[in-house]
């Protein structure tokens, strides 16, 4: 599966990347031909143009991630579109107070791990620790070559 890794320059980002320890990115969505869907906060999980995701990005990185079956994954997250933004689980990663592994609402990071459980990553949720609030943009980021904590 392809996913694109990016961050915006806004204050939020800043926000995020404060609270990533100045990580390199503060989103991420899954690429879907010439879209991608992703998890806006004010939006929900939508199907965007790639050109307009890029058009928001100040920085942005498109990475390979093998799965099994890139199309299950994909189609999985058509499935999500017009779920809520999941701001508890997103507040959840700083605040360490919620399960981030619910259905009912998504935010970017935690969508693209579904993704790729859904495609076949095998042991997707398990590269996790039990007990971690959250996954944020940059340790799915990392994650795809082992090194999430």
């Amino acid at each position: 599966m392809r996913i694109v890794y990016s961050r915006a320059g806004n204050l939020g980002d800043w926000i995020v990347r404060v609270g990533q320890w100045w990580g390199p990115w503060t989103h991420c969505a899954i690429l879907d031909g010439e879209h991608v869907i992703e998890a806006r906060a004010w939006h929900g999980v939508v199907r965007t143009p790639l050109a307009d995701a890029m058009a928001r990005a100040s920085r942005f990185k498109v990475v390979d991630v093998h799965t099994p079956d890139d199309h299950a994954g994909i189609a999985w997250a058509r499935t999500t579109v017009g779920t809520p933004y999941d701001w508890w689980g997103a507040l959840g990663v700083f605040t360490r107070k919620r399960e981030w592994q619910e259905d009912d609402a998504w935010y970017c990071s935690e969508h693209v791990e579904r993704a790729l459980v859904e495609a076949g990553m095998d042991g997707a949720l398990a590269r996790w620790r039990d007990g971690m609030p959250g996954i944020t943009p940059c340790q799915s980021y990392f994650n795809r070559f082992g090194l999430a904590p």
